[in-house]
């Protein structure tokens, strides 16, 4: 399971999993990331996504972040 993402620029990133309530259960600095495509990684993440649901990977990049749903059955 992988998020991918497109940058223009290198920026520093960080990277939060938020449950439905809005509880934040995993958060990490990710660093600088380069210019191009960059592949993280979720799997390990899976300790922390222990409940089915719909949970929010959220991806801070520099002064914008990125917002995506991840459904777990």
């Amino acid at each position: 399971m992988n998020l991918t993402i497109q940058l223009t620029e290198k920026v520093q990133s960080y990277l939060e999993i938020i449950d439905i309530s809005g509880k934040i259960v995993a958060a990490e600095n990710l660093g600088v990331l380069d210019i191009g495509a960059t592949d993280i990684s979720l799997v390990k993440y899976s300790s922390a996504l222990t409940n089915t649901g719909l949970y929010l990977i959220k991806v801070n990049l520099g002064k914008s972040s990125i917002v995506k749903q991840l459904l777990v059955m």
